[in-house]
């Protein structure tokens, strides 16, 4: 792809491993099918998955979302084989709070929920070695690389932290918390009993018997769509209360709902999306939109019918969906809430795991002004402490 030789930012550098990897750039606008295709295979081979590093997500976000500003992938490919073995998605920042410099952070749109890297599972050790070894070589274009809401203590984590020591390198964390997620092998067969107390119980119980006063209840888990009747029913749930009067719904905008249509389409194409659906008396009262990476469903977006608020649709929705997803998604192995901390879905999910945001300084300027800023932030906590 002779295209794909020229970098957006400067001409492009490539760096290689003693295993002939090579790293390099390319603008979304460059890739073409065949790379869309390797890409994708690498995305369901990662170390970890993350539908928001999926090929429809980024070029459909690159497309549609006029305010998303303009990404750039960095490819990490086997020079002898053409592999992509690993790939990041970034944009250029001319400096943050934490890194006053210019330098690379992972990229998100207002639809982004983590950032990390994809890394095919087997040589994922000669990709990240590969990747710090280009940035250090791009020492004088940028001083580091951030990002923000990457997995933490998870093995992808561990991958980075151990080819950072290799390189010389050393993660410094801005802030960390915790997010609402499933270890599929955790959930018990009977959820209510075993997860939930007394009281909790009872008051889940009387919001399925209110519903059940309006018709037969039933839950499905779809994984294909082809008359597009579930993505309309969909925006229509999710636009209704204060999503839709806000205008923060995904399909208040054309351009929020171009870009769902077109994200979806692709999810559905490949088998990796799967739309859970509530319904009272054949309506759909609740829905979620959940894509899968690698052996990750992200619950992506929920809605539900406000006419049935006091039924707690949404609700019983996620419980319905965590206590099916064993079953009736056997290869999916762990449930990212993508919600915010403090979020219901805590209150159904008892399970969290922990994100990080920070950055790797890859030059000795980088370094000083990170620990600078690290330190003054101490010294502000500690007077707002006294």
């Amino acid at each position: 792809m002779n295209s794909a030789d020229v970098s957006i930012l400067n001409p492009v550098s490539r760096t290689r491993s003693p295993g002939c990897v090579t790293v390099r750039e390319l603008a979304t606008g460059e890739v073409d099918s065949d790379f869309i295709a390797r890409w994708a295979r690498l995305e369901s081979e990662s170390l970890e998955g993350n539908a928001f590093l999926s090929p429809g997500f980024v070029l459909a976000a690159a497309e549609h979302l006029s305010g998303t500003s303009r990404p750039f992938l960095v490819a990490i490919e086997n020079e002898s084989t053409g592999e992509l073995i690993g790939l990041g998605v970034f944009e250029q920042s001319r400096g943050s709070r934490l890194l006053p410099l210019t330098h690379l952070q992972a990229w998100q749109c207002e639809h982004s929920f983590t950032q990390d890297l994809l890394l095919r599972s087997n040589v994922a050790d000669d990709a990240v070695d590969a990747l710090f070894a280009w940035l250090l070589n791009n020492g004088h274009r940028w001083h580091g690389v951030s990002f923000s809401d990457r997995t933490a203590e998870s093995k992808l984590d561990a991958v980075l932290g151990e080819a950072a020591n290799r390189a010389g390198l050393k993660w410094r964390e801005d802030w960390r918390t915790q997010r609402a997620g499933i270890s599929v092998t955790e959930v018990p067969d009977d959820c209510l009993t075993a997860l939930f107390s007394k009281s909790r119980r009872k008051s889940l119980r009387r919001d399925q018997r209110k519903l059940e006063s309006h018709g037969v209840v039933d839950f499905h888990i779809h994984t294909d769509d082809p008359d597009g009747r579930l993505l309309d029913e969909f925006f229509r749930l999710e636009s209704c209360g204060w999503k839709g009067d806000d205008e923060t719904s995904l399909a208040s905008t054309p351009a929020s709902a171009s870009f769902c249509r077109a994200w979806v389409d692709s999810l559905f194409e490949s088998g990796r999306v799967a739309i859970s659906e509530l319904t009272v008396g054949g309506r759909a009262v609740a829905m979620s939109l959940n894509p899968i990476s690698s052996e990750t469903l992200f619950a992506f977006k929920i809605g539900w019918d406000t006419n049935f608020a006091d039924c707690s649709p949404g609700t019983l929705c996620e419980l319905f969906l965590m206590q099916s997803v064993r079953q009736q998604l056997p290869d999916v192995r762990f449930v990212d809430s993508c919600a915010k901390p403090g979020s219901y879905v805590e209150k159904v999910w008892p399970w969290t795991f922990p994100l990080t945001s920070g950055v790797f300084p890859t030059t000795r300027l980088g370094s000083l002004a990170v620990d600078s800023m690290l330190r003054i932030k101490q010294v502000k906590r500690l007077l707002r402490g006294g």
